[in-house]
């Protein structure tokens, strides 16, 4: 069942586990980014749905987690099987084939994923719905988007993986993505095994009406058969 759920609404709740009954072995930290230091982060859906579906009103930096177990964010001080996959809604690409800041609305990954019944979350980053004077005081060309069309935010796909497995997963869901018109540009963090991704915050009361939170209950994405291919 696909949920969408704003700021201060409950997400509800499902029998079904998003990695289907287990656990999601995770790290997080309490610090900004400036703090390696590591915790272990065990969740199921349901504490996961709550984690992301609720935003912190605070600064951007803050506390953060990782895509699978460590005492320190770095590669050689974390596992080497991760339980989430992640993709950064950060840029869109444009009809120039350009990388322009401001990511497609997360209503159509939303959409795509559960087209492949993919189980996921997709929950709004603290840059989302940045207002075009807050984008031209950072120097940043969003191709003329802002407010409530300038959208970020991370998708969570929970599925076991190794690094090696890594790029084979993101080379199928942005080829997937892009033959489906969803133009989701690829970055740099998706692909750095220990990337530092912050738990959902917004900057003042104003920005929580534009957060958004997504949710579908699927099957897990199959890891084995798309490194095979």
């Amino acid at each position: 069942m696909d949920r969408q759920a704003t700021a201060g609404r409950e997400p509800g709740s499902s029998s079904n586990e998003i990695k289907h009954g287990n656990s999601i072995a995770l790290s997080k930290s309490v610090g900004g980014v400036a703090n390696t230091d590591l915790t272990e982060w065990i969740v199921n859906n349901k504490s996961l749905v709550e984690e992301f579906s609720m935003p912190a009103i605070g600064d951007k930096d803050g506390s953060y987690f990782i895509r699978c177990t460590g005492t320190e964010r770095s590669n050689a001080n974390t596992a080497d099987i991760a339980s989430v996959l992640i993709l950064d809604g950060d840029k869109r690409i444009n009809e120039d084939g350009e990388s322009v800041s401001g990511a497609p609305d997360p209503a159509l990954i939303n959409e795509f994923l559960t087209k492949l019944k993919i189980s996921h979350c997709i929950y709004s980053s603290h840059s989302n719905g940045a207002t075009a004077s807050e984008l031209a005081a950072k120097g940043i060309d969003s191709g003329g988007m802002y407010g409530t069309d300038y959208h970020k935010y991370r998708v969570i796909i929970p599925c076991v993986y190794s690094p090696e497995q890594l790029p084979a997963l993101l080379d199928y869901l942005f080829n997937e993505l892009h033959k489906a018109g969803v133009m989701l540009a690829p970055v740099s963090e998706n692909r750095t095994w220990s990337q530092a991704w912050y738990f959902p915050r917004v900057p003042d009361p104003e920005r929580l009406a534009l957060f958004k939170f997504y949710r579908h209950d699927g099957v897990a994405l199959d890891v084995d058969q798309i490194h095979k291919d």
